[in-house]
């Protein structure tokens, strides 16, 4: 037994060394088998990267590159034979620069501590977030050099050195896990974070390359040339400046010379990112003259001849390599055409998503208000109501007298016909008397008394139900129109935001050969049309500073298209140290109009119960309500206040004119129980098309006085808002303006009979026709003299309102 248990124990030993050693030779395996160029590329990035140096102790973007590697590893299945490589080529670029040394051993048993760590987390199904990945990066590194100064001091500066090199590994770490990892599965959204991440990698891979000098040129920095002027053909003199700054920080604190370094690179991406117009000689060009220029005056002479070759060499590669390959970086670098296309792109996407947001906003309240529109209930008929009274009457007063069988059974239609009149008497008076329903009953009711209180009390009771039952209505009428103007408005900003771009090829066309003409040359120009307005989205080189925009190009389209065009908006290129500028130009309203008022208060009154407001719609219409409540001060004032009031700020948010209205008209209804009303005067005019638009409430006649000295009225026939419900508004009348005609608006307070019988419709007319006055405040305040002259004193508020139009070209 003891045999058998023996060899069972071997087999099973043996079995499992065969399946370690069968995983191993796997692993080994599937290495080899998957083996791709992408896995050389990594080896390659690892040993440069790890052997960047900024001192000689300090080593810190093997590890932090290797953090980003087994990142993606752990939570974006990175194939396990680049980590591996990576982590082996780290080591090897660490061992060419420290040796066989404790340097090489705590880089070394940190990386594995923190793989360890990592890995078992992962294993866990741990999710750490990026900021705590790379302070496990740094923390591990970290513990090492804590422990190695508690065994072995050190000096406070070598101390700080090396406590740094952790800070830095979990720093660059984060900001490469944060800029770098998003890149390997998209660039769609390529923000600050992600150039950064590429700066960091770019500079870091310079500082790694092999010091080789052959004769007196330097690898490194040739390389380091090399991708400033690549820079600045592909985005300017802005991206390629900050660039070289970072790259020559870089490599002037790995080789001790940090100033002069930094200054060169910077000063030769500037330069010649601005020759960028000229394409790739003239990034050469600038790229060698700033280095001549900078080497001169600030580097020694022994270096020039080494740091002038190297720019030649470097321009040089630059002059060879096709176009075709240089723009294969433009989606990588922020500021370059194809960047703000793909960025436009993914705004035009954005925006899709709004507009259908706000579409779908709209179709809810849309929804929303019909159902408040629509009635709950069929409401009850006269004849239901009848039959409801009829059969109350008769099971609380009828039902157990004697004399039931001969009133409803045997002389039915004669009961029936007396209980109606006596209805009918008691809803004409408001009750009914016992004895008067005695009367009508013939004397046959001998309970005429409990049924003329039953008759009370039933009428009683549907009078105060049919109140409230109108005050709901009216609450949902009001509810329903608000709901409705709200999706209105939502339909309306949709509509704005999905302004379709009309492409008008021949207008593009004719644009650009007139701005070409007089030396202005277009990138892009995209115009858009609506109904009034045409805009304009221009791109153009930058002007540096000469403003052509508003001198130039906006006079020619002006004479152009025989419109008034204004900029919109812009971001100058100049200011904003960029190659290009942008902006808009949208054609400005054709009319703008002049406004007079003039009121007066009947005497000893503080208050006047006329109210009016002027509001300027979306620059694109002005809309004078004017207002006269109900008898004259306080009381009419804030009638008349509410009205103006509550009509300005719906129209200003937006609302349909009508619906506005409708919406107050019920307000007033429901705010009170007692009858106040306020009338209602509109003129709205369009300062595109000239034309006005006028509603009228219960208000008195509009006179629009033509710049011919012709005198137009505008009448109206509706009741005032408040008085009832389902109130019925129409436009009254549109009318086409012209510049020089005015719009008179009164209040009833001037155009009141006089006591010699003179109409004052007649009297106004006169009034107007009669004057040179062109001035809207001199016309109101000279038409309010004229009232008060004929009136032996102020017994009713007066307020006149004119506005007169006019084109800007008379401005």
């Amino acid at each position: 037994m003891f045999a058998k248990t023996d060899l069972s124990t071997y087999k099973r030993l043996e079995k499992k060394q065969q399946a370690k050693s069968g995983k191993v030779k796997g692993l080994i395996k599937n290495l080899f088998l998957e083996l791709d160029m992408l896995h050389l590329v990594y080896f390659f990035i690892g040993l440069v990267l790890s052997r960047a140096v900024l001192s000689p102790k300090l080593l810190p973007f093997g590890l932090t590159f290797f953090g980003v590697v087994l990142y993606r590893k752990i939570y974006s299945n990175e194939k396990t034979g680049r980590v591996i490589l990576f982590f082996c080529s780290t080591y090897m670029g660490y061992y060419t620069v420290l040796g066989l040394s404790w340097a090489l051993g705590k880089y070394l048993i940190a990386g594995c501590l923190f793989t360890l760590i990592a890995g078992f987390l992962g294993y866990k199904d741990k999710v750490l977030t990026k900021w705590q990945f790379a302070l496990l990066n740094g923390g591990s590194i970290l513990v090492i050099e804590v422990l190695n100064l508690v065994f072995f001091p050190q000096p406070l500066y070598n101390s700080l050195i090396r406590l740094l090199g952790p800070i830095l590994i979990g720093v660059l770490n984060l900001v490469l896990l944060e800029g770098l990892v998003p890149l390997f599965s998209s660039k769609e959204n390529f923000e600050e974070i992600n150039a950064l991440a590429l700066l960091v990698t770019l500079a870091a891979f310079n500082v790694g390359l092999p010091n080789i000098n052959v004769g007196i040129v330097n690898l490194p920095r040739i390389f380091s040339s090399l991708i400033i002027m690549l820079i600045a053909i592909n985005s300017g003199g802005a991206i390629a400046a900050v660039v070289g700054m970072v790259i020559g920080l870089f490599y002037g604190i790995s080789n001790s010379y940090t100033v002069e370094v930094t200054g060169l690179y910077a000063l030769a991406g500037l330069v010649s990112g601005h020759f960028k117009k000229e394409d790739k000689l003239g990034v050469i060009v600038g790229f060698i003259l700033s280095v001549l220029l900078y080497t001169i005056f600030l580097v020694e002479v022994g270096n020039i001849n080494a740091i002038v070759s190297e720019a030649l060499l470097a321009g040089g590669i630059i002059a060879i390599i096709p176009k075709a390959i240089i723009n294969l970086f433009e989606p990588w670098i922020p500021g370059t055409e194809i960047h703000f296309t793909e960025t436009e792109q993914q705004k035009s996407t954005k925006k899709q998503e709004v507009i259908s947001r706000v579409q779908e906003m709209s179709g809810v309240f849309t929804e929303l208000a019909n159902a408040f529109e629509e009635k709950a209930v069929a409401e009850a008929s006269e004849d239901d109501n009848l039959e409801e009274l009829l059969s109350m009457l008769t099971n609380q007063v009828c039902s157990n007298c004697e004399y039931y069988n001969i009133c409803w059974d045997q002389e039915f239609f004669k009961t029936y016909q007396r209980t109606v009149d006596a209805l009918s008497v008691a809803e004409e008076e408001g009750r009914i008397k016992s004895k008067k329903l005695d009367s009508i009953m013939g004397g046959d009711c001998n309970r005429s008394v409990r049924f003329s209180d039953k008759i009370n009390r039933f009428l009683e009771k549907y009078e105060t139900d049919t109140f409230w039952q109108q005050k709901i209505e009216d609450s949902r009428e009001i509810i329903g129109n608000q709901l409705s103007g709200i999706s209105q408005i939502l339909e309306k900003m949709g509509s704005d935001l999905e302004m379709e771009v009309k492409f008008n090829n021949n207008l593009q066309r004719a644009i650009r050969s007139e701005l070409q003409s007089h030396g202005i040359f277009l990138n892009q120009i995209d115009i858009t049309k609506d109904r009034h307005t045409t805009k304009m989205a221009v791109t153009k080189q930058s002007c540096n500073g000469d403003q052509e925009c508003t001198k130039q190009i906006i006079p020619i389209l002006n004479q152009m298209l025989d419109q008034n065009f204004k900029i919109e908006w812009s971001e100058c290129g100049a200011s904003l140290g960029e190659d290009l500028c942008s902006f808009e130009i949208a054609s400005a309203a054709r009319y703008w109009v002049e406004t007079g008022i003039a009121q007066v208060s009947p005497d000893g009154e503080e208050v006047s119960g006329d109210n009016y407001e002027i509001i300027e719609v979306d620059d694109k219409e002005t809309v004078s309500v004017l207002s006269d409540g109900m008898g004259t001060g306080k009381r009419a004032a804030l009638e008349s206040n509410t009205t103006v009031q509550l009509v300005g700020k719906l129209i200003n948010a937006g609302f349909d004119k009508k619906l506005a209205i409708k919406t107050v008209n019920s307000a007033l209804l429901l705010r009170s129980s007692e009858e106040i009303f306020a009338t209602l005067d509109i003129s709205a005019i369009n300062r595109y098309t000239g034309e006005a638009d006028f509603i009228k409430i219960g208000s008195v006649p509009t006179f629009v006085k033509r710049s011919n000295r012709n005198i137009e009225l505008v009448r109206s026939s509706s009741l005032p808002v408040g008085i009832i419900d389902n109130i019925d508004i129409e436009l009254t009348q549109k009318l086409q303006l012209l510049p020089g005609d005015m719009v008179v608006m009164v209040t009833d307070g001037i155009l009141d009979l006089q006591d010699n019988g003179t109409k004052q419709e007649e009297w106004m007319l006169r009034i107007l026709r009669n004057n040179l006055i062109d001035d809207p405040q001199s016309l109101a305040e000279y038409i309010l003299q004229q009232a008060v002259n004929l009136k032996n004193r102020v017994d009713d508020d007066m307020t006149v309102v004119v506005t007169r139009l006019k084109g800007y070209q008379n401005k």
